[in-house]
């Protein structure tokens, strides 16, 4: 039924505490478990999961582990010629936004995994155990394409991020990885839009949407995302008019630190306008920039800059436990 992808590298599961055996205890013969420490192993897991029929696939890990296990699976599954499974993300990071977006905001593997047997035992009784893939209840997420020429593919994310979040993930990632860490990071880059300092000082960057070049060559922050909420409260996307099918939200930000202090609360759920700010649905955006970019939470660095063409990917189905 289920086939469970573990990072052990993960936040929650790096110190043993959510262990694939400690997994296995609580799912018993309703998953087949396997824990993958380098992308190379993924390949010869997700063909084991398809040749034991496998319906849902959940992958325990924060927000990098989900983007990079997504773009290999996306990949196997083209190559292969056969349709993309239901996914699950199971909460193993820090921030944890496509766990909260779809999943649950709260918890841990080994609660999840508890949730996920009894979704399993209600099943059975309702339908028997050979439960139909088409029968399960699902909600659809689209994800991001972004295509880089020093990449050696196209990756798929559900957020791509460049500016102010690229420096802050950057230096969170050359220390200690915890929430106390995240936490401090966090009061410090909000500080900077009191009194600036280097965490918002505009980055050179040019950005196209949708064919059009956006009038500012100096940049604070600029996003794609196919989820509303980001992190904390911070939704700063304008509403989509309809269903992300073939678009995502764009966000380009090139104001001044002050302009920001003073309208915080709604810049930050999306509902204030400005003339140095886009923001809005689009179909592709292009952004050429300096150091690098955050994909769900990892980050990419590029000492010589970078070129990156963002367009909507697949919808991918996330099963929903009621």
């Amino acid at each position: 039924m289920f086939g469970i992808i573990v990072n052990p590298n993960a936040k929650k599961n790096l110190r043993g505490k959510f262990r694939p055996e400690d997994l296995e205890t609580i799912m018993g013969k309703r998953a087949v478990i396997r824990s993958t420490s380098s992308l190379s192993q993924l390949r010869d897991v997700f063909s084991e999961f398809f040749d034991r029929g496998v319906k849902v696939i959940c992958i325990s890990g924060g927000d990098g582990s989900q983007h990079r296990t997504l773009t290999e699976l996306i990949h196997f599954a083209r190559d292969r010629k056969i349709e993309l499974p239901l996914v699950y993300p199971i909460r193993g990071g820090v921030m944890n936004m496509i766990a909260n977006e779809m999943a649950t905001r709260s918890g841990n593997p080994a609660s999840q995994c508890r949730g996920l047997c009894e979704f399993y035992e209600k099943a059975c009784r309702e339908q028997g155990e050979k439960i139909a893939t088409d029968a399960l209840p699902f909600a659809t997420l689209p994800i991001l394409k972004i295509e880089d020429p020093r990449a050696e593919k196209e990756m798929y994310a559900f957020t791509f991020s460049g500016g102010i979040l690229f420096k802050a993930l950057d230096q969170y990632n050359s220390g200690p990885r915890n929430l106390r860490s995240a936490l401090d990071l966090g009061v410090r880059v909000v500080g900077g839009v009191v009194v600036r300092n280097h965490w918002f000082e505009p980055m050179p960057a040019r950005v196209w949407a949708d064919g059009k070049e956006l009038p500012f060559r100096e940049t604070l922050l600029t996003i794609a995302a196919t989820i509303r909420k980001l992190v904390l409260w911070f939704s700063p996307f304008a509403p989509a008019e309809k269903p992300l099918l073939d678009a995502f939200y764009g966000y380009c930000l090139a104001l001044s630190p002050w302009e920001i202090t003073k309208h915080i609360p709604s810049y930050s759920r999306g509902t204030r306008k400005n003339e140095r700010l886009f923001n809005q649905t689009t179909r592709e955006l292009r952004v050429e920039g300096l150091n690098g970019y955050v994909l769900d939470g990892d980050v990419y660095s590029r000492e010589k800059g970078f070129q990156a063409r963002i367009t909507a990917g697949p919808q991918l189905r996330f099963l929903t436990i009621k």
